[in-house]
């Protein structure tokens, strides 16, 4: 009897240690993968924001030179 308890636990401890490993694979491979498409996201992100800044950068110095003219100087536009 005590020896198919011996085998019964080892058989446990196998199993554990094998869920234990499929389970930490699994998680690091989807880790990666998920960091993959952070980065692709990012890269994406920063290009629409470098054009979104240049746009902006623009509407605001025609607003400036805008009411530069029209209220220090008074020019009718």
């Amino acid at each position: 009897m005590p020896h198919r308890i011996r085998l019964l636990a080892t058989a446990l401890l196998v199993a554990f240690a094998l869920t234990a490993t499929v389970f930490g694979v699994g998680s690091a491979l989807l880790a990666a993968l998920a960091a993959h498409h952070v980065a692709k996201t990012y890269n994406a992100m920063r290009k629409v924001e470098r054009v979104a800044r240049g746009v902006t950068g623009a509407v605001f110095i025609l607003a400036g030179v805008y009411l530069s003219l029209k209220c220090s100087f008074a020019l009718p536009i």
